[in-house]
């Protein structure tokens, strides 16, 4: 019998990682009529799984091989260009990788699967 929760399962045979998730709450414009994104304070899901993208999936999403994609699963949703201009993004190991497309199966297990891409010239993140 397959029990629901099948990221907890995972993470009993896959250790687990920290990961940071920082939210996107909206855009301030400023005096010049900019937009300036804003986040959220961030929430650590120390029960996360992040997995190498297979090259399969770059070719089937058009994606750029120039680029560093991985597969994060979290216990929240995550929202990405997909679903908004401005998406949400995670931290790993001190890297800022920006939410791409998100899955959420949260309603249904609990958890959501997202592909994120990994910012170049931003190491130092927030």
């Amino acid at each position: 019998m397959i029990t629901k929760n099948l990221l907890s399962r995972a993470l009993n045979v896959i250790p687990p990682v920290s990961v940071t998730v920082f939210k996107f709450l909206g855009n301030t414009i400023t005096d010049f009529g900019q937009a300036i994104p804003s986040f959220d304070e961030g929430t650590v899901y120390p029960k996360s799984s992040v997995q190498p993208l297979q090259n399969a999936i770059y070719t089937q999403l058009g994606l750029d091989f120039q680029k560093e994609y991985k597969a994060v699963y979290v216990n929240c949703q995550l929202n990405g260009t997909d679903k908004q201009e401005t998406p949400d993004y995670v931290v790993i190991n001190g890297e800022r990788w920006n939410v791409f497309k998100g899955n959420d199966w949260q309603s249904y297990d609990g958890w959501s699967s997202a592909i994120v891409v990994k910012q170049i010239g931003e190491d130092d993140a927030p």
